[in-house]
């Protein structure tokens, strides 16, 4: 055998290897799609408010943000998980937006969960509120090679608006929430990410807005176009459109 041979005969199985290796690590890659998940358009999304005892608030936010957070790490979940609070109705709010790979009945369910739940039950001044729903726009105002310049941060204003519709008027409620009001936000030149949610069965769209902090919540409520579009949406709703403001906590991903 020449030198030439040799040399094939060991290429051939190196170049095999090298094609194996590539196709385990693709393989590896889907088994986790997106190591750096945001919420996408289509995905679950549930909310969690908690409102604690004046007394037990303090401690009740720390269980919430930080015990919550282990407990999304340990149960492998892929999430970005939003936490609010506002000390004055001392109330804690959370949403949880699942990848499409992700379960909300195996995380509602689990038992990390309900550990974390075990020691919040005695902080409560009412119920735990569970509501699920279904992202339907995610909105940016400001965009850097399809990316967006500005994710919320610790500190950040929210605001979390709600309301409720009929059937004969909730896709026309929607239309304006998910055209009409990011179209509005771009006027403004305000800087903000906003996440449109949808619970169809109830007829109920749930908004939040994420302010960058050189926006300001105040000059947006008396914006001319925003004013326009919130009394639009008053009249279409079957009681009052609530808006609850918060500080964002922690914006924590699980991966």
């Amino acid at each position: 055998m020449n030198l030439s041979q040799h040399a094939g005969r060991l290429i051939l199985p190196l170049f095999a290897l090298l094609i194996l290796t590539f196709f385990a690590a693709c393989d590896k890659e889907d088994a986790s799609p997106n190591p750096d998940y945001l919420p996408e358009v289509g995905n679950h999304a549930v909310s969690f408010t908690h409102k604690f005892n004046p007394a037990d608030y303090e401690e009740g936010k720390r269980i919430v943000v930080e015990e919550f957070s282990v407990a999304i790490e340990n149960s492998g979940q892929v999430r970005r998980t939003y936490f609010m609070s506002n000390p004055d109705s001392a109330e804690v709010y959370a949403i949880s937006f699942f990848h499409a790979n992700s379960s909300t009945s195996e995380w509602l369910n689990s038992e990390e969960r309900d550990a974390v739940l075990q020691k919040l039950y005695p902080l409560y001044r009412e119920p735990l509120l569970v509501e699920s729903y279904t992202t339907g726009l995610i909105h940016d105002t400001h965009f850097s090679e399809d990316s967006p310049e500005y994710l919320p941060e610790p500190g950040d204003e929210v605001v979390v608006y709600n309301g409720f519709f009929t059937a004969d008027t909730y896709d026309a409620a929607v239309d304006i929430v998910t055209n009409d009001i990011p179209a509005a936000v771009e006027n403004s030149g305000q800087k903000r990410r906003s996440y449109h949610t949808l619970n169809p069965d109830l007829y109920e769209v749930l908004s939040l807005s994420f302010f960058h902090p050189t926006s300001s919540l105040e000059e947006w409520a008396q914006d001319q176009g925003c004013q326009i579009l919130a009394d639009s949406l008053s009249q279409l709703a079957t009681g009052p459109i609530t808006a609850h403001r918060y500080t964002l906590e922690l914006a924590h991903t699980a991966n």
